[in-house]
């Protein structure tokens, strides 16, 4: 949808006019005449405020505002000015910071071997927003784009330079990303002003995320599995906003859990009137799918009502490593029990093969909807999977300073603390000649780092994974560094996938990937060694 009817913003540079610079106690302060900037002393940017007007969001898990990553948030023990400048550098590079009367220039530069990526996270409640001169009609996106204009509170933030936006992060939050390659350098511009009555007119009728409704549902999500608490329950999220704060908003549930139907009555969610949004956590017992139901005001007076048909609380798992985690198998496989759902970071639906969310975007088959019928039949709840892998893959590019590693903890942090049971890692057979002690070294970095970027306690579990043909069947090597994984308590012990030979293997038993009689085996190892590990889970 084209902004034909809204001003383009331009994005040039104007002469500095009364820029102040100040101080916060250890926080540097520096103000334009429409913006006030605050850079942290670790050189990243933590408030925007546009008119007085927040648009960052530091401190979502480990985020800072505006900051450049690499493995982990790059940080600097010093922040040096000349004149209108501030510069920020880090061990793999810097970020120098110009600050105009309406506007400013960043400029990143990568003195590192690896890809270095500044982020910058938004509110969760942005009015509207554009890339690329395209409305957007949902408030949070995964969309290439160099150009996007957001608007909150009468406010805009203009900025140009960047690769992509994503989210949901943390639920709701909008992440800006710019990708610098390695030995490279960006320059990021952004303007701030207020937004023009004809601009609020021109996008008031463009945008109407509620699709003549009155209410916008953000949360939960069509086929969204949320991992349970305990055996019994789950909290379920709900959030979304209405045209106008006249009327309370009420929700509703309706299904069978594992101990039958489940209470109906309308329940009242908070609204904050000068947002029109309203949320709230809601304990449900642990089943689906359930149907929700959110209406504005009460009994004869309430308004239409608005409907999300399938979610559920049960069990959730992320799925890394190489192609044998992927789509890679001889065959698509479909999930038969019609309970088991992907997530590919922003929207659900059944998991039928291709999984969607791998790095990789293959399109053959999968262990994964045999796994999920399995865990469902054991269980009796929806089963959520989230795969990010990519196939013939090393374990070096799944390093923390590797280009893997931001894409499955970006899974990690779009799921939440708690959000999963477990990470599943099916990969080694790329590492058939590094040493046991590499690899074993390699992948406690990768756990440990993983673990400290979520920001919480989460168990992986590491198959037995080195087989390349019928003549090169296993390798020790990676085999004893993947069984020393479980026996130092690092890692839980994944199937033996070597032990999946002859018809299990596809191109007539002579090829590494599976063929469908393998990929249903391989499936059911999977859920053979992770029920037990979350029985043990939901007794404690």
């Amino acid at each position: 949808m084209r902004l034909t009817a809204l001003v383009l913003l331009v994005l040039a540079a104007v002469t500095t006019a009364e820029v102040k610079h100040g101080k916060s106690g250890p926080n540097i302060v520096v103000r334009g005449s429409t913006y006030e900037a605050v850079i942290a002393p670790d050189g990243c940017l933590t408030n925007l405020r546009v008119d007085g007007v927040e648009f960052l969001a530091p401190g979502v898990g480990n985020t800072r505002g505006a900051y450049l990553y690499q493995g982990g948030v790059q940080r600097t023990d010093s922040v040096k000015r000349k004149g209108n400048r501030y510069r920020a550098k880090t061990g793999v590079g810097s970020i120098d910071y110009k600050f105009l009367d309406e506007s400013m220039e960043w400029t990143v530069t990568n003195a590192s071997k690896a890809p270095l990526v500044l982020f910058m996270v938004f509110r969760d409640d942005l009015d509207a927003g554009s890339v690329d001169g395209r409305a957007l009609s949902q408030r949070v996106i995964v969309e290439a784009g160099n150009r996007s204009a957001w608007f909150r509170n009468g406010s805009k933030l203009a900025i140009e330079g960047s690769d992509r936006f994503w989210g949901p992060f943390a639920r709701t939050h909008q992440v800006w990303e710019a990708r610098i390659p390695p030995g490279g350098k960006r320059t990021v511009r952004l303007r701030m002003g207020p937004v023009t009555k004809d601009e609020w007119g021109s996008l008031n009728k463009l945008l109407d995320p509620f699709h003549g409704r009155d209410v916008l549902v953000l949360s939960p999500r069509e086929y969204q599995v949320i991992q349970r608490r305990t055996a019994a329950a789950g909290e379920v999220f709900v959030s979304g906003r209405v045209k106008d704060a006249g009327l309370p908003v009420q929700v509703r549930f309706e299904g069978k859990s594992s101990d039958g139907e489940i209470s109906n009555e309308w329940r009242a969610v908070a609204m904050d009137p000068e947002t029109r949004r309203f949320s709230g956590r809601i304990t449900l017992p642990a089943g689906g799918w359930y149907r929700m139901s959110v209406r504005r005001g009460e009994g004869q007076a309430a308004g239409q009502e608005v409907f999300v048909n399938r979610f559920g609380i049960g069990e959730v798992f992320v799925g890394a490593g190489q192609s044998n985690s992927t789509n890679a198998g001889e065959k698509r496989t479909k999930q038969a029990s019609g309970m088991v759902a992907s997530f590919n970071g922003t929207a659900w639906r059944l998991a039928d093969d291709p999984q969607w969310g791998t790095h990789d975007t293959s399109g053959g088959g999968s262990f994964w909807p045999v796994f999920g019928d399995a865990m469902f039949a054991r269980f009796g709840v929806p089963i959520g999977v989230a795969v990010t892998g990519h196939g013939g893959t090393s374990v070096n590019r799944w390093q923390p300073d590797g280009d893997l590693f931001p894409w499955m903890v970006r899974r990690l942090h779009q799921l939440g603390p708690g959000g999963f049971r477990a990470l599943l890692w099916h990969q080694g057979e790329s590492d058939v000649r590094m040493s046991s002690d590499a690899y074993y070294r390699k992948m406690l970095r990768l756990i440990e780092r993983s673990k400290a970027e979520a920001g919480w306690e989460f168990p992986w579990f590491v198959a037995q994974v080195s087989y390349h043909n019928p003549k090169a069947p296993l390798f020790e090597s990676t085999r004893n560094a993947q069984a020393r994984l479980w026996r130092e308590g690092i890692a839980e012990p994944g199937p033996d996938t070597d032990t999946l030979t002859g018809d299990m293997r596809d191109h007539g038993g002579k090829g590494i990937h599976f063929s469908p009689k393998g990929l249903k085996k391989h499936g059911e190892l999977w859920a053979a060694l992770v029920a037990p590990y979350v029985e043990r889970c939901l007794k404690e």
